[in-house]
């Protein structure tokens, strides 16, 4: 990004499969507003891994954590639901802070 950039955003929101979430990360940190929360998703673990190291160097991020997200298809039925037995569950991960 260059510097034409003057507003600074108070939150981030980052969720694509194609770009790299550190590239991206270094690109846009510099637009985000002090106390302002970020959220990264990846379906894979050590691309936000190596932006929480990255943020851990730089020294300039509180309270950032990954999580693994979970999800369950539901089957619907009159007077019944229940999970579908032969799903996955795991649907990602989330850097936040």
């Amino acid at each position: 990004m260059t510097s034409q950039y003057k507003r600074r955003f108070n939150s981030f929101v980052f969720a694509h499969d194609e770009l790299h979430p550190l590239e991206v990360y270094k690109s846009l940190k510099h637009l985000i507003q002090p106390s302002g929360s970020f959220a990264i998703y990846s379906i894979y673990l050590q691309p936000l891994t190596e932006v929480l190291n990255e943020m851990s160097r730089d020294k300039d991020t509180v309270n950032a954590k990954i999580e693994e997200l979970w999800t369950r298809e539901l089957q619907m039925f009159p007077l019944r639901t229940h999970p579908h037995m032969s799903m996955h569950g795991q649907s990602g991960y989330c850097l936040t802070g």
